[in-house]
């Protein structure tokens, strides 16, 4: 552990700052004090000695800033470090603070101020804690719809996981089903379709499955309206997906999910024979294959 420093970047600073932290190129955890950690894509995260997140940034951003003013890598990642040391509080003090205030609405607002100092780390987590501890808080309907909104920031920002997207549906779905007239049901139909439905096959086709069950005659007058919100937006996203393929050419980035948004089974499939599937878009693009060769089956 005190050579880790200085295998990342040789430099006496390094070596200096590794007999004050621990530093994990790993991201197993350190065995004391402050830890460091590396993350893919040169994330730091520093967790202080009781395993508690302090302090997360784009690493190469922040050394990015210290160099243009003139300091050199090594004590540049110094400054990063101490400075991120002295955050004067951690996630889970923000959690638990959530917590011990039933929910307030001030102890929300400093919860998500810590999670954009953490640029955004730690969103999914937080999302699961409000939703495991809402009964908890004076109001555990609001509390759920945070975890959500959350949870949906995370998608649009951080997360590409099939599994991340589909839960995120569910989740949304579940919550406007049990509480149509909340004060947060437009905002999370919109969170449905711009994230949750981000890399859907057919995104009107799926609004309408979703909005068949609340345009019953036998749904609420709010569930009805939240139907002809979401068919209005999936409609609005998949006309906006028809625009931009009239500009793009073949080999444009976005231009498959734009096919696959807008349900284009024949055009979605030549596009996905000419592409190689990587990593997390296997399952999206597994997915994508699957719906438009079943609309195929169903046209013959």
């Amino acid at each position: 552990m005190k050579d880790a420093g200085a295998v990342l970047l040789p430099s006496q600073q390094l070596i200096d700052l590794s007999e004050r932290y621990a530093i994990c190129l790993s991201g197993k955890t350190a065995p004391a004090g402050y830890d460091i950690r590396y993350r893919q894509f040169y994330w730091l995260l520093l967790f202080d000695p009781d395993g508690e997140l302090r302090h997360a940034c784009a690493l190469g951003e922040a050394l990015s800033a210290g160099v243009e003013r003139g300091l050199g890598v090594a004590d540049a990642f110094v400054e990063v470090v101490d400075a991120a040391a002295k955050k004067p509080s951690t996630l889970q003090q923000a959690q638990r603070n959530y917590v011990s205030s039933a929910g307030s609405a001030d102890a929300f607002t400093a919860l998500r101020e810590k999670l954009m100092d953490l640029q955004r780390v730690g969103q999914l987590q937080t999302a699961d804690m409000l939703a495991k501890t809402a009964a908890a808080t004076e109001d555990p309907v609001r509390s759920v719809a945070r975890g959500l909104i959350l949870e949906a920031d995370a998608c649009s920002h951080q997360v590409i996981a099939h599994a991340s997207f589909a839960r995120l549906r569910d989740g949304i779905q579940r919550f406007l089903s049990r509480h149509p007239d909340h004060d947060e049901a437009d905002g999370l139909v919109d969170l449905l379709v711009e994230v949750g439905m981000k890399y859907s096959f057919d995104v009107a086709g799926r609004c309408r499955e979703f909005a068949a069950p609340w345009r019953a005659t036998s749904a609420s007058p709010a569930q009805q309206r939240l139907a002809a919100r979401l068919v209005a937006r999936g409609d609005a996203t998949a006309a906006a997906s028809r625009e931009r393929l009239e500009s793009m050419k073949p080999d444009d980035y976005d231009r498959l999910r734009c096919l696959a948004v807008c349900g284009e089974a024949s055009a979605t499939l030549d596009a996905l024979a000419a592409t190689k599937s990587f990593g997390v878009f296997r399952p999206i693009h597994a997915e994508w294959r699957a719906a438009a060769e079943q609309r195929l089956r169903r046209k013959r």
